[in-house]
């Protein structure tokens, strides 16, 4: 179930949050702003903070780099030496 909020609702989000309107054509955020719509968004956000934030996995940086590695193999580059050191970028402009 896709449920999308309303315009009071979305001004509420944006008026908790202090996010400036990302159209202009649009109702502004300082518009009056339902005391319900307020309270709805204000508990959601609440219920939103309370939960755990999840750490990424410890392998993260790692795998990342082995893609960033494989990739540029592809293109007969390399991220990483053979005795493990970060590689220094090439500043020449590729061959075209």
């Amino acid at each position: 179930m896709s449920m999308q909020l309303r315009d009071d609702d979305r001004r509420a989000v944006d008026l908790l949050l202090d996010r400036p309107e990302d159209n202009p054509n649009d109702t502004p955020a300082k518009a009056p702003v339902a005391a319900t719509s307020l309270q709805s968004a204000e508990k959601i956000l609440n219920l939103l903070q309370q939960m755990p934030a999840m750490e990424p996995p410890a392998d993260l940086a790692a795998r990342t780099l082995l893609k960033v590695d494989q990739a540029l193999a592809a293109l007969g580059a390399s991220a990483v030496q053979s005795d493990g050191n970060v590689a220094h970028r090439d500043q020449r402009p590729p061959a075209s």
